[in-house]
C-alpha cells in the first residue's frame, strides 16, 4: 500500500485513506489526498505521526481529512439474555482466557465467547475443544458470526487491548477493560483513559462491575471522541456517508462544506 501511494502520489492520481480499525502512535504519516477517519481522538493521533516518514521522504501533500465514523456495520439492539461477552485476540495467553472463562462459569456467569478473525488455528481448537459442549458458553466464530449479531447476544463486554472496546460502546454494550496479564502498552488505545471502558484491576472488581446493576454507561461526547457519527444523523449509514463525500469531491464541492472536515 505504501509503494502505491507513493506511486500514485508522483502521477498525480488523488489518493484516499480509510480508517478500519484503531490507530496508534506507531502507524506511518498520513502521505495522501484524503482520508476518513473515524473521530477526532484518530486525528489527533495522526498528528503525533507527521514525523513518522523516512528521512529522505519528501511530500507537499496536505490531508483534507473528513471525521465519518466507525466504518462496520454496527446496530443496538439490545441483548437477548444476560450473558457476559469475553473477547481475545492473539495478544491474549490462551491460557489465561481459559481459565478466566473457567472461573466466571464457577461463580455462576453465562459466556459468550468470541476470538478474532486471525487468531491461531491452535487456539481456536482448544477451545471449541475445552467448551463447545458446555450449557453456560456460546462460541462465536468471527468467520461466520458478524460483530452485530455478536453483540445483540450480550449485555457486557470483557476484553483488553482491541478495538471491540469501541464496537461495542457504538453498539450501546458496557465494555470493560481487563488485561489476563501485563500488557506491552496499558490502556493502549485509550479507552479508560477517555472513559469509553471501564476499568477492571483484579478478578474481584472485575466480578464486582459483572454483578452491579445498573452500569455506568460512557457518555456521548466519549463515544464521539472515536467515532464522530454515534448519535446522528449519520449513525449506521457511514458507509453511504462515505461515499457521498467521495462523489461531492468529485463532482467539485468545496471539502470544507462536507460532514465532519477537518484539515491534518
Amino acid at each position: 500500500c505504501r509503494c502505491l501511494i507513493s506511486v500514485a502520489n508522483r502521477l498525480g492520481i488523488k489518493t484516499v485513506y480509510m480508517q478500519h480499525a484503531s490507530v496508534s502512535e506507531l502507524f506511518p504519516a498520513l502521505t495522501v489526498d484524503y482520508a476518513f477517519l473515524d473521530g477526532q481522538f484518530s486525528l489527533d493521533i495522526y498528528n503525533l505521526c507527521k514525523s513518522n516518514v523516512a528521512p529522505t521522504y519528501k511530500c507537499n501533500i496536505v490531508t483534507r481529512v473528513f471525521l465519518s465514523g466507525q466504518k462496520k456495520y454496527l446496530c443496538s439492539r439490545g441483548a437477548t439474555n444476560k450473558k457476559i461477552g469475553i473477547a481475545i485476540n492473539n495478544l491474549d495467553n490462551i491460557d489465561k482466557a481459559i481459565n478466566l472463562i473457567d472461573c466466571l462459569v464457577s461463580d455462576g456467569f453465562s459466556i459468550s465467547l468470541r476470538w478474532h478473525p486471525g487468531q491461531a488455528e491452535q487456539d481456536v481448537s482448544r477451545l471449541y475443544t475445552k467448551f463447545s459442549n458446555s450449557a453456560a458458553i456460546d462460541l462465536s466464530d468471527p468467520k461466520k458470526q458478524p460483530i452485530s449479531d455478536y453483540f445483540s447476544g450480550i449485555e457486557i463486554l470483557v476484553c483488553g487491548n482491541s478495538s471491540i472496546h469501541l464496537e461495542a460502546a457504538v453498539s450501546d454494550i458496557i465494555a470493560v477493560y481487563y488485561e489476563l496479564e501485563p500488557p506491552a502498552i496499558k490502556d493502549y488505545y485509550g479507552y479508560v483513559k477517555n472513559k469509553v471502558s471501564l476499568y477492571a484491576g483484579s478478578y474481584a472488581k472485575l466480578t464486582s462491575i459483572l454483578n452491579a446493576s445498573p452500569l455506568p454507561k460512557p457518555s456521548t461526547k466519549s463515544i464521539q471522541y472515536y467515532s464522530a457519527t454515534y448519535n446522528t444523523e449519520w449513525h449506521g449509514e457511514e458507509g453511504l456517508l462515505v461515499a457521498k463525500t467521495l462523489l461531492c469531491l468529485q463532482n467539485g464541492q468545496a471539502w470544507e462544506e462536507l460532514f465532519g472536515a477537518k484539515e491534518l
